[in-house]
């Protein structure tokens, strides 16, 4: 049955409590002068009617412990989470390709149209243009591409190469970089993630309201604040943040709405810093101030894993390791521990590497000995800082396995 202690909240009995009090109810129910009770073994026709009585009072119990928490931000899910989050003004993201700057080649003032199409050498994952862009008098340009495959897709630089859509002028096209990785739809842990970071959305003039309307806008992936309220230089993972000034970074979004968004959340006097500007006019006075913002640079990471006997592994096996720990470092697993979730790492953020092996673990590799971090070329370690104008990316070829 189902009861409420203030101090716990609902709770209910246990299956076989509950089918002790149906039992009895029915001897009560039965009871005559012979004074011989109802068999309500499960075995006997009152038995198996006490057993579907039972089965049902558990279900509706189940379904109302289910409803009662989600009015729970940290347990709600679905259509449920969505509403309580609509409290905060807030909406889960939608699913964010993965993108790249593409260099391109070919006769100057040749156009290259919205929706052209090329082609990833290593995978063959198709990646579109997103913004019309011309060819320059040196024969070069830059456009940015992204995946028609959703989730975290990576592209190694130099593997989006092959060119799909035909035009005329077009000559040659590479990304320079990798790829930045994108997402699925937030799922349960990553909106609750953001929800309990957002809660300062309706407010303004601090690192907390900068940061909750960032991250509400679209394509945005992450984004790192910092804040230097002191009327003096302040240096931050060797980036300079002059006085009473704020510094966001982010990863993915558009320019405008990034810059607007900052611009309508600092408070009037707040210096802003970073290698991006954006002009942005006030929609009441129209006067002009240019806001800047950071874009990061990416840092490759490098993870590796050691087993008693990985010589004897699988090709199949090999790829299912790496593909665990991929989904790991990019917020794709689900699984939460101790209530939370194992977030996608993003500027400012420590990864620590014994996270891996519980999804690798999940994979069903359960003799994993030891899991070590670091940036591509660097010392090993059980755990890594990134900077706050850096992007931990992670490609399938950097997760070693030994």
């Amino acid at each position: 049955m189902l009861h409420f202690d203030p101090a716990v909240g609902f709770f209910a009995d246990e299956i076989e409590d509950v089918r002790s009090d149906v039992a009895a109810s029915w001897r009560a129910a039965f009871a005559n002068s012979t004074d011989v009770p109802l068999n309500t073994d499960p075995e006997s026709p009152a038995g198996q009617l006490v057993d579907s009585q039972t089965a049902a009072i558990v279900e509706k119990d189940t379904e109302l412990l289910y409803l009662c928490n989600q009015f729970d931000p940290a347990k709600n899910e679905g259509v449920f989470q969505d509403a309580i989050a609509r409290i905060y003004f807030l909406t889960r993201k939608n699913k964010t390709p993965s993108y790249a700057a593409i260099s391109v080649t070919g006769l100057p003032g040749t156009v290259i149209p919205v929706s052209a199409q090329i082609q990833s050498t290593a995978d063959g994952t198709l990646w579109q243009n997103q913004e019309a862009f011309t060819i320059g008098a040196d024969g070069t340009a830059t456009g940015i591409f992204s995946c028609l495959t959703d989730g975290a897709v990576s592209a190694l630089a130099g593997t989006l190469t092959q060119i799909v859509t035909v035009v005329a002028g077009w000559d040659t096209a590479t990304n320079e970089h990798a790829a930045t990785v994108g997402t699925f739809e937030e799922n349960r842990g990553q909106f609750e993630l953001r929800r309990y970071a957002s809660v300062a959305l309706n407010s303004r003039g601090t690192a907390a309201s900068v940061y909750a309307r960032i991250m509400q806008l679209d394509d945005v992936i992450g984004c790192v604040v910092r804040e230097n309220k002191t009327n003096q230089p302040k240096v931050i993972d060797g980036v300079t943040l002059s006085p009473h000034s704020v510094y966001v970074c982010v990863l993915g979004g558009n320019d405008g709405a990034i810059a607007t968004a900052m611009y309508r959340t600092v408070s009037a006097g707040c210096d802003t810093n970073g290698t991006t500007d954006y002009l942005v006019e006030d929609d009441t006075t129209g006067i002009k101030e240019m806001i800047h913002f950071q874009r990061p640079t990416d840092a490759d990471i490098t993870i590796r894993l050691k087993f008693p006997d990985a010589a004897g592994f699988s090709a199949d096996d090999l790829a299912a390791i790496r593909q665990a720990v991929f989904n790991n470092f990019y917020g794709e697993d689900p699984t939460e521990v101790d209530g939370s979730i194992m977030a996608r790492p993003l500027m400012g953020d420590t990864i620590y590497a014994p996270r891996f092996a519980i999804s690798v673990q999940n994979a069903g590799y359960t003799d994993l000995l030891d899991v070590d971090i670091a940036k591509t070329g660097g010392a090993w370690s059980d755990a890594l800082y990134v900077k706050i104008d850096e992007n931990p990316v992670l490609s399938l070829a950097d997760i070693v396995i030994e």
